[in-house]
């Protein structure tokens, strides 16, 4: 992935999905990928810039959530391998 060689990205997870949504007045049905990126909170406005950039659509669906709890052995994992 194209983020992990700028170190933007811990871990990414793709999964391929049919999907309804209203666009433009219209109920559209596409085949999309859901890309869940693991990352750190002072990289995401990079992280979004870039899928702006790249995403095909003209709203990229670009989404951050918090984690408030999580196994300590991936989260230092998770912190060693994105740097600040």
């Amino acid at each position: 992935m194209k983020g992990m060689e700028g170190l933007l990205i811990g871990i990414g997870n793709m999964s391929l999905f049919l999907v309804r949504y209203e666009w433009q007045g219209k109920i559209q049905e596409d085949s999309e990928v859901l890309l869940m990126i693991k990352t750190r909170s002072s990289k995401v406005a990079s992280l979004a810039e870039y899928v702006r950039s790249n995403h095909p659509y003209e709203v990229a669906e670009v989404i951050s959530l918090p984690i408030e709890q999580g196994n300590p052995p991936y989260l230092k994992w998770l912190g060693d391998a994105v740097p600040e």
